[in-house]
């Protein structure tokens, strides 16, 4: 097998070998379990073992949109199929059920991103602070293949097993989608990462987010529905 670097969004970590399959360099494994023991001793610190305010919040607000998004593909397929809409109360709470999981670790992955990388740090020559671009090149490294692998398996795994999918369906399903959702996110991704780490206050990232992927949702509800 002839493997070469890809030249993707997140080419680093990942490798195109010769028949075109996008697979894990190995060589980045020690770094990214690094990151994650470093990311597991700061969230048991004491600041976060309660839920903020914020968080809960923020997690009410990516439901609702989740929930919106699902219900919006729900009516573009009707209208598609050309048939009455229905609306399916199954699919739906699944999306939101997997977003009040799913939203709470991943602002706590956004909060230690910006603390291990600050996106504006004071310069040498300034008292102000200025944008740090290698704090913002590393954030969007890892936001955008660590955080996508995790997020995207969790969400394939996810919505297997909510249709009661065997640990051998959801295995295959994670391993037949997982990559084209990834290639199909990074369309779009990057640059939505690029301007919240830039211009967006931590706090408020994961809620921008929800709002670029209230369309993401509806994409991501009509791939749901396909087996």
């Amino acid at each position: 097998m002839r493997v070469t670097q890809s030249k993707g969004p997140c080419s680093s970590p990942l490798l195109l070998d010769g028949s075109g399959v996008l697979v894990l360099s190995f060589s980045h494994v020690p770094r990214y379990l690094h990151l994650l023991s470093q990311l597991l001793h700061w969230s048991a610190s004491a600041e976060i073992q309660t839920m903020p305010s914020h968080m809960v919040m923020t997690t009410l607000q990516a439901t609702a949109l989740s929930a919106v998004s699902n219900l919006l593909a729900q009516f573009l397929k009707a209208h598609r199929e050309n048939r009455p809409l229905t609306i399916s109360i199954r699919p739906l709470l699944h999306f939101v059920i997997f977003t009040i999981i799913s939203c709470p670790p991943n602002m706590l992955w956004q909060e230690f991103l910006e603390d291990r990388f600050p996106a504006y740090t004071y310069s040498p020559t300034s008292s102000e602070k200025v944008l740090n671009r290698p704090n913002t090149a590393h954030k969007l490294l890892f936001d955008q293949t660590l955080c996508a692998f995790v997020n995207t398996v969790a969400f394939v795994a996810a919505m297997a097993a909510f249709k009661g999918k065997n640990v051998k369906a959801v295995r295959r399903d994670v391993e037949r989608d997982t990559i084209p959702l990834m290639i199909n996110g990074w369309k779009l991704w990057p640059m939505v990462a690029f301007l919240n780490f830039v211009f967006v206050p931590v706090n408020h990232r994961i809620i921008v987010a929800s709002i670029v992927g209230l369309f993401w949702g509806i994409y991501l509800s009509l791939f749901a529905t396909l087996d």
